[in-house]
């Protein structure tokens, strides 16, 4: 049986199950810099494998028993974190309803997620293991706060930092000594406890 979540890549710990999806057609709150500059679109194009195994994690997203096979899976494997979305998003009401269905029947697993459909769905009912980053970047437009949704407004932002931007230093920047053999959620825990607000340096 193939698995739903892969464990860990080159930046996250082994003990990280991720669930990841196509570039762009899931994609719905995309901004000009991240259509322009997305790190997660590279491995689609020149890694044949790739685009293939997203693409049916899409399919799996939409089959009416994939909650119950993911809940299974997180427990039978004791994943013990879980990051929604190393590539791709939020991509309909029905599906971000599953996500919350799988963290409430997950109760012993941490998940987290950075979304650019903040301004696009229902939000309600956030489960209290799911911390959710708002995902935004300098072509985000301006009222991006008033247009998300309500529930959200207590949720850190994730902010993509350019070259040339100088970073705010009450917030928290992703790897800043740019440690190497240091994998995410191996010692920094920051974006799981979902309470402050990170930068991510583009690469």
């Amino acid at each position: 049986m193939k698995h739903i979540f892969k464990m860990g890549n080159t930046k996250l710990s082994r003990a990280v199950g991720i669930f990841n999806l196509p570039t762009w057609i899931t994609c719905v709150g995309k901004t000009i810099l991240c259509t322009k500059i997305c790190f997660a679109r590279r491995p689609e194009l020149f890694r044949p494998a790739v685009l293939p195994y997203r693409q049916r994690n899409l399919e799996e997203s939409q089959d009416p028993g994939f909650v119950d096979k993911a809940t299974r899976e997180i427990k039978d494997r004791k994943i013990k974190y879980v990051r929604w979305h190393e590539s791709g998003d939020v991509y309909s009401q029905e599906y971000l309803n599953k996500i919350y269905e799988i963290c409430k029947a997950c109760p012993d697993t941490r998940f987290w997620m950075y979304t650019k459909s903040h301004c696009v769905f229902d939000w309600s009912g956030k489960p209290a293991n799911l911390a959710i980053y708002l995902s935004i970047d300098r072509t985000t437009p301006e009222d991006w706060r008033e247009k998300m949704h309500p529930s959200l407004k207590d949720c850190p932002t994730a902010y993509l930092l350019m070259p040339g931007e100088t970073p705010d230093p009450s917030w928290v920047t992703c790897n800043p000594g740019g440690l190497k053999h240091e994998y995410c959620m191996d010692s920094c825990k920051t974006c799981i406890a979902g309470k402050l607000s990170v930068y991510f340096k583009k690469h």
